[in-house]
């Protein structure tokens, strides 16, 4: 665990050295102000009656989530993580986080009262539910931690005048590492993208003004691509393949042959579907791969090596850009 929490807090900068194993997702953007606690009313009774579409959940990518207000409304502070049965039926996923449950708070550092107090124009920003059981959120002592996936699971809300309010549906990988779950989740609601070439790095050219980049170096003018739904999905499943990446190798190495992907994502809502796009890089060199984008609700910031897919992510690179006759000589 020590070692993963000092990778974690290693940026592109450092990437950019020589170590791969890079995760700066923190699972939501800065932390939202602390929803204000209010006194708990009576029992909740789950699945009860909505009248109408008071609280929107959207899952920013798999474990984030928001979750937004259409009038001043108090919640329950702990929520429950369901799966899908192979029967459709949905069920709590018993014991997350020790038996807390899942909290709403923004933060493990204080105290849960029973219900929160949520306004319009104040999204709930709950800490990230990593995939796990025991530490599921908050939870650092566990001796018997396990994944709650492979499968289908949603958020499910209660508020405290007895409604239930259930999210999107979300997929889970087998994989439980965190970097894993990043990589995972940055294809999983993607509806397009194109594909380019990059200009090998140059920091002082690198840093110029008004010029078109990825992540933070500049694309070629005229090479961008768009890719079809079969490459898309090709590039989804480059992207989550469980064995394509070294998370942990060290190397330096002169970056060359940069491809460049901008990917727009829909991330799955009960409310309207707003997109966001995410800057991939590939480095087919030295295998490096980049992510980056940010909202105002979530930051994806990853870097890592794909030594183990490299001639994978070489052949799709030479599929989408066919008349780029550099790459056609890339071992």
């Amino acid at each position: 665990m020590g070692n993963t929490a000092r990778r974690l807090g290693w940026g592109i900068a450092g990437m950019l050295g020589c170590h791969a194993g890079v995760d700066r997702n923190e699972g939501t953007a800065p932390a939202a102000p602390e929803p204000t606690a209010i006194p708990a009313s009576e029992a909740v009774t789950p699945g009860a009656v909505v009248p109408e579409t008071r609280i929107t959940i959207t899952n920013l990518a798999p474990g984030v989530f928001a979750l937004d207000v259409s009038e001043r409304l108090a919640v329950r502070s702990i929520a429950r993580i369901e799966r899908r049965g192979d029967d459709g039926t949905w069920a709590p996923v018993a014991n997350l986080d020790g038996g807390t449950g899942l909290r709403l708070t923004t933060t493990c550092e204080q105290p849960v009262p029973a219900c929160l107090e949520a306004a319009p124009g104040t999204p709930l920003l709950p800490v990230r539910f990593s995939g796990m059981g025991c530490s599921a959120q908050c939870n650092t002592s566990c001796d018997k931690n396990v994944g709650v996936g492979p499968g289908s699971f949603r958020l499910a809300v209660d508020t405290c005048d007895g409604h239930t309010f259930a999210g999107p549906a979300f997929e889970l990988p087998s994989d439980r590492r965190p970097e894993a779950m990043v990589r995972w989740g940055v294809g999983r609601d993607a509806v397009r993208a194109t594909m380019m070439r990059m200009h090998d790095p140059d920091a002082a050219k690198d840093r110029a003004t008004g010029v078109d980049k990825l992540v933070e170096w500049r694309v070629r003018p005229g090479t961008e691509r768009p890719l079809d739904a079969t490459q898309l999905e090709r590039l989804r499943d480059l992207l989550a393949a469980p064995d394509g990446y070294d998370d942990d190798i060290m190397k330096r190495c002169r970056m060359d042959h940069l491809v460049g992907v901008r990917l727009v994502r829909a991330p799955a809502s009960t409310g309207v579907a707003t997109e966001e796009t995410l800057e991939v890089v590939l480095d087919l060199t030295c295998n490096k791969l980049f992510v980056r984008g940010a909202t105002d609700r979530h930051r994806w910031d990853h870097a890592t090596h794909f030594d183990p897919s490299h001639a994978a992510w070489r052949d799709f690179v030479r599929q989408v850009l066919v008349d780029d006759r550099e790459l056609a000589r890339v071992k």
